[in-house]
């Protein structure tokens, strides 16, 4: 269940440059669901270095929890 709330979490992102303008989408740059989006939105080759970046570091943060658990 906690996987799929998390899933679900940063999935929610790729929607968020559809339905929000301006600078108030930007709270939810930290997701890489959120580049993908503006990617799709804007067709911009440029959003690919954040999303990578982003899901870079939520990899490194995820594989260090769960390292700790096992």
């Amino acid at each position: 269940m906690a996987v799929t709330k998390l899933s679900s979490l940063t999935v929610m992102g790729a929607a968020v440059p559809y339905f929000f303008h301006g600078n108030v989408q930007y709270v939810f740059s930290l997701l890489p669901s959120f580049w993908m989006g503006k990617l799709a939105y804007h067709g911009e080759l440029l959003y690919i270095l954040p999303m990578m970046v982003t899901s870079a570091l939520w990899i490194c943060f995820l594989v260090k929890r769960f390292v700790n658990k096992i």
